[in-house]
């Protein structure tokens, strides 16, 4: 009892918490497939993402955006550091959906197996941002900085850090897709090394 007492008290005493703060949206398009075996296709012609102008048919998505959530700058002894700093991951995931109807049993287990599988793969598109922007958090909340009143230099620090942040984050879902789809789909982006 005194071990769990004191992993309960460690937790709770932890002068910051490493977790971003997730806001998703999801939306969805109606898809009425024909038969068991056209799913993805009638998943294709049913997409709004879908881009016609290099026949990579999208249909399914993740997009998203981050904000400081919250922010508190302390400037003690020629140095600033935050004592508060959280982030906000804003995600729309986009997937298809079985238009209403009467559809076979065989018809819905198929598409909901289709379906599964795609909102695990935006899943993981999601996780990726969530992953790199805690890690964020964590070395922002680490950071200190020798600097004037303003925080100047602190807060070009971040700045500079998150511009890293991000490219990673591009970098890491598009290897992501690349593993997944993009020797299938020949995406030019992808490299060998994907």
């Amino acid at each position: 009892m005194r071990k769990f007492l004191l992993v309960v008290f460690v937790a709770f005493s932890s002068p910051f918490t490493y977790s971003v703060t997730i806001d998703l949206m999801q939306e969805y398009y109606d898809v009425v497939p024909l038969d068991v075996d056209n799913i993805r296709i009638s998943m294709m012609h049913a997409s709004h993402l879908s881009d016609v102008s290099n026949a990579h048919h999208t249909i399914g998505n993740y997009i998203a955006s981050t904000t400081v959530d919250r922010m508190v700058l302390v400037h003690e002894q020629g140095q600033c550091h935050a004592s508060v700093f959280e982030m906000k991951l804003n995600g729309t995931m986009t997937l298809p959906r079985l238009a209403m109807g009467n559809y076979p049993l065989k018809l819905r287990q198929a598409f909901e197996d289709e379906l599964n599988m795609l909102e695990q793969h935006e899943k993981t598109h999601e996780r990726i941002w969530q992953t790199a922007l805690e890690a964020f958090e964590n070395d922002i909340q680490q950071l200190i900085v020798p600097d004037n009143q303003n925080c100047d230099q602190f807060i070009n620090e971040i700045n500079q850090k998150m511009i890293k942040v991000l490219d990673d984050i591009g970098l890491e879902n598009l290897k992501f897709d690349c593993i997944s789809y993009g020797k299938h789909l020949n995406f030019t982006q992808c490299n060998e090394n994907y």
